[in-house]
């Protein structure tokens, strides 16, 4: 065996010990974050809209302070909290949407369980001390072999948000009176908003997140997968 078959072996092993490192930390990075939204949604879900008080947020706001990312958003009259978690892969590892590119690479990607998780949030609004609004959102990438399968559409992430609220505001069109749901833009995004008023049973499915969606090696293609009490409303709304 020559000295540049030798080289060769090592090199293409060490390529290969490489990537499987890489592989394992970026994965290990998606179990790690989906471990914190499973602990910041039941969090979320324990508040009571009208009920809560900032002595009952302000040690969760604490807790995550240190791992997490925190914005505060005040008016005159209330703030909005919220607990961002990301894990987002570099532009090469997610795809290009220029004209030609094949992204190669991105494609690679999606089958073997990596994908970027554009946010995890939780939050909620204090007014007068009071909570008056709680949320919950999860943001996580779609393979780009499904970008433009929306009638052309580009739809490149699972955007998938869930509040309640003392009141609906304007946009908000309800088909029940106190659940509603809607896309985001086109076909793009599921926000599902309901008031306090409603069935206990329904607000818990409607808080209901499947967070499996982070970390499941085949990736999930739709809202329903991660909200599907969610997604049912919207059919039936519209």
């Amino acid at each position: 065996m020559t000295r540049v078959t030798v080289w060769g072996r090592r090199g293409f092993i060490a390529v290969v010990l490489l990537f499987c490192c890489a592989w394992c930390a970026a994965y290990l990075g998606q179990w790690i974050l989906r471990w914190r939204a499973e602990k910041l949604l039941v969090e979320i879900q324990s508040l009571q809209v009208n009920h809560s008080t900032w002595a009952d947020v302000e040690p969760l706001l604490a807790r995550w302070k240190k791992i997490g990312e925190i914005s505060k958003n005040c008016a005159p009259d209330d703030c909005v909290y919220e607990v961002i978690f990301r894990h987002v892969l570099p532009p090469s590892l997610r795809g290009y949407t220029d004209n030609g590119v094949q992204n190669y690479l991105p494609r690679v990607i999606n089958r073997i369980g990596l994908r970027s998780v554009a946010g995890v949030i939780g939050g909620f609004t204090v007014k007068s001390g009071v909570v008056t609004q709680r949320s919950f959102a999860e943001i996580v990438s779609l393979p780009v072999r499904v970008w433009f399968d929306r009638g052309g559409a580009y739809v490149p992430d699972l955007s998938v948000g869930s509040s309640e609220k003392d009141q609906f505001n304007r946009f908000d069109r309800h088909f029940y009176p106190y659940r509603t749901a809607r896309n985001m833009k086109g076909p793009y995004g599921l926000i599902v908003t309901f008031l306090p008023q409603e069935q206990a049973g329904i607000r818990t499915a409607l808080m209901d997140f499947r967070l499996y969606c982070i970390t499941r090696f085949s990736p999930c293609l739709s809202e329903e997968e991660i909200l599907p009490e969610g997604a049912k409303l919207l059919q039936e709304t519209y």
